[in-house]
């Protein structure tokens, strides 16, 4: 019963946007693919503490999740959830999530929601390049 209310939380978090998920607005234009909606504020979920990114932290990651080199074909097996990227689109005063970005395999996948309509992200796997990258920039956003 404990674990279903965990998983019930999380869900939640993950489906809502309260105005503390939108005070660190950014502006930022984006020319990639993926997003592919508008948004203005950018957060990282991690180890029940949630992160708010720069626009580099956000460039960065659009680098990376947008370049088709960066990715292998098939997975890594189970996937077990490190974190998520949450793209959130804040107008008059309402929010409005866009896209999240599941990373986990220690760093070595990312999920999605939805999907990159890149088909080589399309498992998602990561390249040891690009795995050691995505650490980096959540290093960089933790500290």
């Amino acid at each position: 019963m404990k674990r279903l209310i965990i998983i019930l939380i999380f869900i939640t978090t993950l489906t809502s946007c309260s105005n503390k998920n939108c005070e660190c607005i950014v502006a930022f234009k984006s020319e990639y693919t993926y997003p592919e909606s508008e948004f203005n504020v950018v957060y990282l979920e991690m180890n029940g503490q949630t992160y708010c990114l720069k626009e580099s932290h956000i460039e960065e990651l659009l680098n990376l999740i947008n370049d088709k080199r960066n990715y292998l074909d098939g997975d890594c097996g189970t996937t077990f959830k490190d974190g998520v990227f949450i793209f959130i689109n804040k107008k008059n005063g309402n929010c409005e999530i866009v896209s999240k970005i599941q990373f986990g395999c220690n760093y070595g996948q990312l999920y999605f929601m939805p999907d990159n309509p890149n088909p080589s992200s399309m498992y998602g796997h990561l390249t040891l390049e690009a795995s050691e990258l995505l650490r980096k920039i959540v290093v960089d956003i933790i500290n």
